[in-house]
C-alpha cells in the first residue's frame, strides 16, 4: 500500500519525536497487536469490502515495516535514536533491504503506524472536536473503532447494545456477535473515564455539556442490570446521578433501553441511569427517572423517506416535541430513514438527538449554519 500523499511526512516525524519521549515502546507493540487482534477476529473475507482487506494488509505490512525497524527486541533498550538511526542499524544487520524504494516505503509505513497506534495524526480532533448535541450514534459498536470514531465527529450521544454472558457485560446485539474482549468497561466506561479526567470533568474539553451513553440491554434485564449496576458504581464520579428528588448532573449521562427493568431501575441505589420511555410514557413520564422518550418512526408517521412530508406527520411531530420539552423531556426517533431530508425535518422541529449510521455526512450536516438535504 502506498502511503496517502495527504499526510505530510515532516509533520508525522515531529509529532511521533515528541510522542516517543513520553511513550513506552512495548505499549506501542501492544497497542498495534490489539488494533490486529481485533481486526483478524471480525475479518469475513465472503462479506468483507476490497478497500477495507487493503486496508487491513496494510496495517499488516505497517506492522512488518516497524518490526524491521526495532527487531524483534520490544523493550526499551530497543528504541535509541531517532527513526533514521534505527533503520540505519537495521540495514546494517541486515533485517531491511537498503535500496531507496524499500527504505522509503518503511519508513512511511512506520511513521504512519506509529501515528495511528497513538491516535497523533487525529489526536487534534478526537480532542476538541466541535460539540453537536443533537448527533447520536446508532448501534455505535459496530463502527471500526467504538466510541473514537464518534468522539472524533463530535457526537454528543452514543448506543451500545450489551449481553450478560458469565458474569461479563458484553458488547454485542446477539451471542455469535459476542467477543470475551469487548466488554462495556473496556470500550465505554475505561475510555470516558480518561477523557473526563484529561478535560477536568468533561468528556469535551471546550464544552460543559453532558454526554450520553444510551445502554440497550439485550440479555435478560433484571440480571443484566443488577450486573451494570455494580459495575457503574466504579465509575460513579463521572456518572450523573438520578435521584428521587433531583438530578446530579455530571460528564456522563446513561440511559437504560431495551430490556428496561422499570422497579429495579427505581430501586438500586445510588441510582447510576435513567430510564428510556416510550411515546406511550408522555404525558406521565418524571424525568429524574424517565428523561428520555424513544421509540420507531415507522410506528408512528407515515412518511417514510420518500416524497413531500405530509402535514399531518409535520403537525404531529410539532405536538410531541412540545408536550416533551414543556416535561423536560428529551426526544430521539429510531426507524427513520437515515438520509439529509430526514435529519432536515428533525432538526427543524427540534428532536433533541437524530439517529444515524453515517458519522461523517451528519456531522457535515450539522455543522452548517443552516442544514439543507
Amino acid at each position: 500500500m502506498e502511503p496517502s500523499p495527504a499526510l505530510d511526512a515532516q509533520r508525522i516525524r515531529d509529532h511521533l519525536r515528541r510522542a516517543r519521549r513520553n511513550v513506552p515502546l512495548e505499549e506501542l507493540w501492544a497497542r498495534i497487536d490489539s488494533v490486529l487482534e481485533r481486526q483478524f477476529a471480525e475479518i469475513d473475507e465472503k462479506e468483507l469490502p476490497g478497500a477495507a482487506l487493503e486496508r487491513l494488509l496494510g496495517i499488516c505490512f505497517w506492522r512488518e515495516g516497524l518490526e524491521a525497524v526495532f527487531g524483534s527486541d520490544r523493550s526499551e533498550g530497543g528504541r535509541k535514536g531517532d527513526e533514521r538511526g534505527m533503520i540505519s542499524r537495521a540495514e546494517t544487520e541486515g533485517r531491511l533491504d537498503s535500496s531507496p524504494t524499500t527504505r522509503q516505503s518503511v519508513v512511511m509505513r512506520f511513521l504512519l503506524l506509529s501515528c495511528l497506534a497513538f491516535g497523533i495524526i487525529s489526536s487534534s480532533a478526537q480532542d476538541s472536536p466541535k460539540l453537536l448535541p443533537s448527533a447520536h450514534a446508532h448501534n455505535d459498536y459496530r463502527h471500526p473503532h467504538p466510541l473514537t470514531d464518534a468522539l472524533s465527529h463530535g457526537f454528543q450521544s452514543v448506543e451500545a447494545d450489551i449481553l450478560l454472558i458469565k458474569g461479563k457485560l458484553l458488547v454485542a446485539h446477539d451471542l455469535d456477535e459476542a467477543k470475551p474482549a469487548n466488554t462495556l468497561q473496556a470500550l465505554y466506561l475505561d475510555p470516558l473515564q480518561a477523557r473526563v479526567k484529561k478535560h477536568g470533568g468533561k468528556v469535551y474539553a471546550e464544552s460543559k455539556e453532558p454526554f450520553y451513553l444510551l445502554i440497550d440491554l439485550k440479555s435478560d434485564g433484571e440480571s443484566t442490570y443488577r450486573a451494570l449496576h455494580q459495575v457503574l458504581i466504579q465509575y460513579r464520579e463521572m456518572l450523573t446521578e438520578f435521584q428521587d428528588t433531583a438530578v446530579e448532573r455530571k460528564a456522563v449521562t446513561i440511559i437504560i433501553s431495551g430490556n428496561r427493568p422499570k422497579e429495579l431501575l427505581k430501586s438500586l441505589k445510588p441510582r447510576l441511569a435513567g430510564r428510556d420511555g416510550r411515546l406511550s410514557d408522555l404525558a406521565t413520564a418524571d424525568p429524574r427517572f424517565t428523561p428520555w422518550i424513544s421509540d420507531n418512526w415507522q410506528k408512528h408517521f407515515q412518511w417514510k423517506g420518500q416524497g413531500e412530508v405530509p402535514q399531518a406527520d409535520r403537525d404531529k411531530l410539532k405536538a410531541l416535541i412540545t408536550q416533551a420539552h414543556t416535561r423536560k423531556l428529551q426526544v430521539r426517533f429510531w426507524a427513520i430513514p437515515d438520509k439529509p431530508e430526514a435529519w432536515k425535518l428533525l432538526h427543524e422541529h427540534e428532536v433533541d438527538f437524530i439517529n444515524t449510521d453515517q458519522f461523517e455526512k451528519l456531522s457535515v450536516f450539522l455543522s452548517q449554519p443552516e442544514p439543507k438535504p
